[in-house]
């Protein structure tokens, strides 16, 4: 009873974890330091294991106090979590830009956007946490099963956008 009891409070404790994440201000100073905290985690990971890097050492090695990783990010799993959901927004963007959108070729733009952004996308997945891009995924996967079909019941719907978010966590974790 006790295992099913620690479960669900590890369950509860990853999804308030999810919720309760970064906190960056739009302005150039803040954004110019979480670049930096990004690289500083990218250059961290090449000698140490995800769950062995502190904040001294990404802070070190961005080039940047504790006091500034802190106005950000609350831990080192908030980093994954933010580039997770910048990776969505920007493959979004990317997407739904005017000249490029096509209904026919969003597979083939998917695979373009996620290989000239290889590096950060390989930071989430060598921690292991494909669970956080799935999670980055769900919102945008709705609107862009949306975007493709347009003459789908609510279930087709569904069935599509979870599709969807299945075969990119998939082509992600092979490739």
């Amino acid at each position: 009873m006790l295992s099913l009891w620690r479960k669900v409070f590890i369950f509860v404790k990853q999804e308030v974890l999810y919720k309760l994440m970064y906190r960056p201000k739009k302005d150039k100073r803040t954004e110019g330091s979480i670049a930096k905290i990004c690289d500083g985690l990218s250059a961290c990971l090449h000698s140490k294991a995800f769950s062995q890097i502190t904040v001294t050492e990404i802070s070190a090695s961005a080039g940047v106090s504790r006091a500034t990783f802190y106005r950000i990010f609350d831990t080192t799993y908030d980093i994954l979590v933010y580039l997770c959901d910048k990776l969505v927004s920007e493959l979004e963007a990317y997407l739904t830009r005017e000249e490029l959108f096509d209904r026919n070729r969003v597979g083939l733009r998917i695979l373009e956007y996620m290989i000239s952004h290889a590096d950060e996308i390989s930071v989430v997945f060598k921690f292991g946490r494909m669970d956080l891009f799935q999670k980055a995924l769900e919102p945008f996967s709705e609107r862009l099963v949306s975007l493709i079909s347009t003459n789908l019941t609510k279930k087709e719907l569904d069935y599509a956008r979870i599709s969807t978010i299945t075969r990119l966590s998939g082509i992600l974790y092979v490739w």
